[in-house]
């Protein structure tokens, strides 16, 4: 379990949101097999 104070720990309010946005990879350059990336069937998509 994760102890927190009322919000999601650092890493995964930036990265968890990140991680699902097309203009990151872009622009940071992110690929297949690094521990950030995230095939396009799992990231987040609202429309």
């Amino acid at each position: 379990m994760i102890v927190r104070a009322g919000r999601w720990p650092a890493p995964y309010r930036v990265n968890g949101v990140v991680r699902n946005l097309q203009a990151w990879y872009d622009a940071v350059d992110v690929r297949a097999g690094n521990a950030m990336f995230a095939t396009p069937s799992a990231r987040a998509a609202i429309w």
